[in-house]
């Protein structure tokens, strides 16, 4: 994962999408939660409540089941 977010600060998607299929999502994520929480605190909003007690349905939680065991598959498939 280390090797793919490199790639992202180096602007090489597709380097970065074959070493990690959810490296891209997940680090869209991480900069969109950060990005709110330090807004949270330098304007004393409550966004960061929102974000932390998130609550993801059944289906969620097969659909994030389903993309790591396709990233998982894809990466030994390639030897990454």
């Amino acid at each position: 994962m280390s090797r793919a977010f490199i790639a992202i600060l180096q602007l090489r998607l597709v380097d970065a999408f074959n070493l990690n299929i959810l490296s891209i999502p997940l680090f869209i994520g991480l900069a969109i939660v950060g990005t709110l929480l330090v807004l949270d605190v330098a304007l004393s909003t409550d966004y960061s409540d929102r974000i932390l007690y998130f609550k993801l349905s059944k289906v969620h939680y097969v659909i994030l089941f389903g993309l790591t065991l396709l990233s998982w598959t894809m990466n030994i498939i390639r030897g990454v």
